[in-house]
């Protein structure tokens, strides 16, 4: 079984969910036009455009948060990777939510992940970013991701409406399990109510 995470030099390598090679891609936002689940590694300036794409925040705005979430963990993180050799940088998985047959909106998670020789390994920090591509519809509610270093449970509760404003209220948690709240301000034509259960995705192997 092919690996998940590959090494690729300037190009973006982008992947089924089963690990084959969909594209390679120089410009990171060509990953908007895959339709289905997918993931992708990314460097450094790459994973911050995808944040900024992803949530609207101008890119200036996507790396001053990111140097505050990762501040206090600056000084451990690079003692683990001068002893352990490790080479780091981001995922951005895009999993499939069935709501109903004719709606089916992406959860999008930027995590950051880590390889040491042959073995590949997601990090339980804080995710940069978690939330739904909700194509039109406005959610109202929670996503919940317990990070292992192999993927993700994530669980999902929460109402769609038709309008509204909907405001993505940020991600908190501790021991690798955070969750992500929306609110909706003015909603209106109510579509329907989703409850996804306790789901897993798979990310490295």
């Amino acid at each position: 079984m092919k690996k998940i995470l590959l090494a690729v030099p300037v190009l973006l390598a982008l992947f089924a969910s089963n690990g084959s090679v969909l594209a390679s891609e120089s410009e990171v936002e060509k990953v908007n036009n895959l339709g289905d689940e997918y993931q992708v590694e990314l460097t450094y300036e790459e994973a911050m455009q995808r944040v900024s794409e992803l949530s609207g925040e101008p890119v200036k705005k996507v790396k001053e948060r990111y140097q505050i979430q990762n501040q206090k963990q600056t000084k451990k993180s690079l003692s683990v990777m001068a002893t352990a050799s490790t080479s780091c940088h981001y995922i951005e998985t895009s999993t499939n939510i069935y709501v109903t047959s004719s709606y089916q909106p992406n959860l999008a998670a930027v995590l950051d992940a880590c390889n040491s020789g042959s073995f590949s390994w997601l990090s339980n920090k804080k995710p940069f970013y978690v939330g739904l591509v909700a194509d039109g519809k406005k959610f109202d509610g929670a996503i919940r991701l317990e990070v292992s270093k192999s993927g993700f449970n994530y669980l999902i509760n929460g109402d769609f409406n038709n309008h509204g404003t909907m405001t993505h209220q940020g991600t908190a948690g501790v021991n690798a399990i955070w969750t992500t709240t929306y609110t909706i301000s003015s909603a209106s034509n109510f579509y329907k109510s989703y409850y996804s259960g306790l789901k897993w995705r798979q990310v490295t192997r």
